[in-house]
């Protein structure tokens, strides 16, 4: 069984159950979707996370439709009120729960409230902060790790049938259809020439880098001769695990 918890948000603060006195809530059912509902000087609303209810129980009548456009433009105003973040309502509809939704993005809600909270500069609540350390957050992190050695399997048995006229391209699902992340191989001279897009090209709010890995791990910097992060990496294998921890 998943979560199910309410926090309450009021001047900035948050604190779990109920109470009348807030301008945030966030309510989490069984870990699947949350109902988020704010309110502020005029500007109120409600939508949901993960999933709206009417798709989550198969019941139209479990919620009320959501009009995607309205609720994201009044949540910006609403966290450009309270909050004090300017967010572009077109980011907040990428995290909202859209209708008929098959498979949300986060396989638990709470993971995106964390995106959502993050996004508009507001703290996680106390039973938030130790979820991310919990067996649940362990289990998937290992799910996740299984899922990507399947990939990087994948990856390196393309590169091991690749000629020096061939290249691989690999692209970064970041939830932004205006941007593009991406690494790159192609056949150098035996080696391979991996490559990371860099953030000449991509926002660092976007694509967030960590120069000092890639400058601990051998990486070559961008330069006016390649503006990508760069590095030589022989064998498949070693070259299909190489973009990893550095696209997240």
């Amino acid at each position: 069984m998943g979560n199910f918890e309410t926090s309450v948000f009021a001047s900035g603060s948050g604190k779990n159950g109920e109470t009348t006195d807030w301008q945030l809530r966030i309510s989490v059912h069984d870990s699947s979707f949350a109902a988020v509902d704010y309110q502020h000087d005029g500007v109120k609303g409600r939508f949901y996370l993960g999933f709206q209810p009417r798709d989550y129980f198969e019941d139209p009548t479990a919620s009320d439709p959501v009009d995607l456009q309205v609720e994201s433009s009044g949540f910006s105003r609403w966290a450009s009120n309270v909050v004090g973040t300017k967010v572009d309502p077109s980011d907040l509809i990428e995290i909202m729960a859209a209708e008929s939704v098959d498979e949300p993005e986060d396989v638990f809600v709470e993971d995106t409230v964390v995106r959502l909270l993050n996004r508009i500069g507001m703290p996680l609540p106390g039973w938030l902060q130790s979820e991310q350390s919990s067996p649940q957050v362990e289990g998937r992190d290992q799910e996740i790790e299984k899922e990507w050695a399947a990939v990087t399997a994948a990856v390196a048995q393309d590169l091991e049938t690749m000629t020096s006229r061939d290249y691989l391209l690999i692209t970064y699902d970041i939830g932004r259809q205006d941007y593009s992340a991406y690494g790159q191989f192609a056949l150098d001279d035996g080696a391979f020439q991996c490559e990371v897009v860099s953030d000449r090209f991509l926002p660092a709010d976007v694509w967030p880098i960590d120069d000092a890995y890639f400058l601990n791990t051998g990486w070559s910097a961008p330069d006016r001769g390649n503006p990508n992060w760069s590095r030589h990496q022989k064998g498949s294998a070693e070259a299909a695990a190489t973009p990893y921890p550095c696209a997240g």
